[in-house]
């Protein structure tokens, strides 16, 4: 846990020393001005209904809001972030924590791209399948049957009963879903 201190010496000597905690801040802050730049060129106005706005908000508030937070939250961070004393322990992960890491956000990539060509199901199926293996699922029977047991209830849940739109597999015309 990072110690905080009172001076505004960083560490420990008079210079300024980078660390986790303001490259944090500062990408929160980047994330923030990103959704408040980009906000107008995503979000569509409602159609007039008789010349008049379907309902009495702007689009835009609610994501410009949400900016606003994440840029003061990222600069509180930053405010704080320069009192902290703290080592640097990223440095010290061994390698097969960042193959671990590496692996799995390639995982996940591939399963954002493959959910569009495939379904939600089958990517998830995939992923979760891939991921189990790799570490360290040997018993396959289990594996397949959570792997597909799993995508299939959320592709449920989440189409059937919250009624959120999800990818289709290809073969969700059969009716077995």
């Amino acid at each position: 846990m990072a110690s905080v201190d009172n001076d505004s010496d960083v560490s420990g000597s008079s210079g300024f020393r980078f660390n986790f905690n303001i490259g944090c801040a500062v990408a929160t802050i980047a994330f923030g001005l990103a959704i408040w730049v980009l906000t107008p060129y995503q979000v569509e106005t409602a159609v007039p209904l008789f010349g008049k706005p379907a309902s009495g908000l702007d689009p835009h508030l609610f994501p410009r809001v949400i900016a606003a937070v994440f840029i003061l939250l990222g600069i509180w961070y930053f405010v704080r972030a320069l009192m902290m004393r703290e080592e640097n322990l990223l440095r010290k992960l061994d390698r097969e924590a960042i193959v671990n890491s590496l692996v799995s956000l390639a995982a996940f990539f591939i399963f954002a791209e493959l959910m569009e060509i495939v379904g939600f199901v089958i990517s998830g199926a995939a992923t979760m399948f891939f991921l189990s293996t790799f570490y360290g699922n040997r018993t396959w029977w289990l594996g397949i049957l959570v792997s597909l047991a799993v995508p299939l209830g959320v592709f449920n849940l989440f189409t059937k009963v919250l009624l959120v739109f999800l990818p289709e597999f290809p073969y969700a015309d059969l009716g077995w879903l």
